[in-house]
């Protein structure tokens, strides 16, 4: 009995029936949830996506990451189902090879890599969304995999691509650069920018700049008037909601383990725990050290939980060095004792997100309020005039292709004058967050324009809070004839 189950659990073909399993059970929870954890991101990402056939420019699109608008985009030809599926199959690959980086590195249990992935909160949060970090979780795992499969050429062209499927990865290269130059690899090096010089050729003809790549970058310190500053240690105190306190609970041994078998070689080169420390504990380290830094401040960023999405992998490589510890501690070698603990483990890290997050994913408390505010205007007939809008999600309630100027556009004109250049009769959607934020176009500037007649005020039956200490509402008014 004993002999069998070693084998079941050994076996290839468990671990890919398992992922199948996994995989068809995320797909599930993507179809039938209405909305995502990603918020309005998420249906700008998926537009992006969506319309990147049509519109080319979109495939170099900074903001959009334009790796994940690449690989996405024949998926989103289906709708917003379809980019989740992507995220979906994403996750389960970047699962996948952090179960071959385990075996690679001769971890005991590396099946539970899986588990440790796809279970961590904000990683199985993530997963039914249109959001980008899935994308580049799984060009990291599969970077540091080629990389201990001593395939650096591959893992040199691989990680090339990180910073164009999140912006983060550019602290990533840097490492890669240093592992490659301590194993004396230097004709691998050039191929670190495989990424940098295709995405500059092709945008050279497009820009008529050969340096868009870092002259087109869309963030800076503007926005902190917006997001402001917090705590350094917001991710830190978020652990619960990002990694889980279960995954949280086994890294912490699992990271002493690294030092001390680090410390133990005396940093030789021969077992790889440079190596290690390189490229899983440092971009671990680097990113929770970037965001919360960023945060503290104040450099424009806002703080979310999505944003340690990369970590997930390397973190839950730790958490298995830590669980193998804890299984040699407590089992007594036993293999009953060890199976039992298996499972204990297995089923706290799995019910651990849906004890934060709610599964299938509703509607998000202001899309629901957006929502009757459309279905308002459908209903009054009110549909066939132009609309402007600030709020991403509108493009969920509308069939209408977001491009076309004559019927729909994002932002208005001339902020400071509001209705100046607007169509007699068009509508201003003005919603509370983005309107107000991002749009930069407070409420009363629109009232005290005298340009617009106000129609409706929808409000949330439980009222809540965006930035800027506002109460969510969203305002519909008509543009008055000139």
């Amino acid at each position: 009995m004993r002999k069998k189950i070693e084998e079941i659990l050994e076996n290839k073909c468990f671990v890919f029936v398992l992922l199948l399993l996994l995989l068809a059970v995320f797909a599930v929870i993507a179809s039938i949830s209405q909305g995502s954890h990603g918020g309005g991101d998420d249906w700008h990402h998926h537009r992006i996506s969506r319309y990147a056939f049509q519109y080319p420019h979109y495939f170099l699109d900074h903001w959009g990451k334009p790796i994940f608008t690449l690989l996405s985009s024949p998926f989103s030809q289906y709708g917003q189902l379809g980019t989740k599926l992507y995220n979906v199959i994403c996750g389960i690959l970047a699962a996948f090879f952090a179960y071959k980086l385990a075996r690679g590195r001769d971890l005991q249990n590396p099946l539970l890599m899986v588990f440790f992935v796809l279970f961590a909160p904000i990683y199985a949060a993530l997963m039914p969304s249109s959001m980008t970090e899935i994308t580049g979780s799984l060009i990291l795992v599969l970077a540091v995999y080629l990389y201990f499969r001593d395939l650096p050429l591959w893992s040199a062209i691989v990680i090339s691509f990180i910073p164009f499927a999140r912006t983060e990865g550019l602290l990533i290269l840097p490492l890669f650069l240093i592992a490659f130059m301590l194993r004396r690899q230097w004709r691998h090096i050039p191929w670190l920018i495989t990424a940098t010089i295709i995405y500059s050729l092709v945008g050279w003809f497009h820009f008529k700049d050969l340096f868009w790549v870092f002259t087109k970058i869309p963030y800076h310190s503007g926005s902190f008037s917006i997001y402001g500053s917090g705590s350094i240690l917001y991710y830190i105190n978020r652990t619960k909601f990002i990694w889980g306190l279960p995954l949280a609970f086994l890294m912490i041994p699992g990271i002493g383990v690294h030092f001390y078998d680090l410390i133990r070689s005396r940093f030789s080169l021969k077992e790889k725990h440079i190596d290690e420390f390189l490229l899983i504990f440092l971009p671990l380290a680097g990113i929770l050290a970037f965001h919360s830094l960023a945060w503290y401040l104040g450099t424009g960023a806002l703080a979310l939980d999505r944003f340690m999405v990369l970590t997930i992998p390397l973190a839950a490589f730790f958490a298995l060095k830590g669980y193998n510890l804890i299984e040699r501690l407590l089992s007594f070698r036993n293999f009953w004792l060890q199976l039992v603990l298996k499972f204990v483990v297995v089923y706290f890290i799995v019910i651990t997100p849906f004890n934060i997050y709610r599964f299938p994913v509703p509607l998000g408390e202001s899309d629901m309020v957006l929502r009757d505010a459309m279905a308002w205007i459908k209903n009054q007939g009110l549909d066939s005039n132009k609309i402007y809008y600030f709020h991403p999600s509108i493009f969920l309630f509308v069939d209408i292709d977001p491009h076309d100027r004559q019927l729909i556009q994002e932002f208005i004109p001339d902020n400071e004058n509001p209705g100046n250049k607007m169509e007699p009769g068009s509508l201003l959607i003005w919603d509370a967050h983005y309107s107000a934020n991002e749009g930069r176009l407070p409420v009363e500037r629109v009232i005290e324009s005298g340009n617009f007649e106000q129609l409706m005020v929808f409000r949330p039956k439980n009222p809540f809070k965006v930035i800027g200490n506002r109460d969510f509402e969203i305002y519909v008014f008509q543009k008055k004839p000139d």
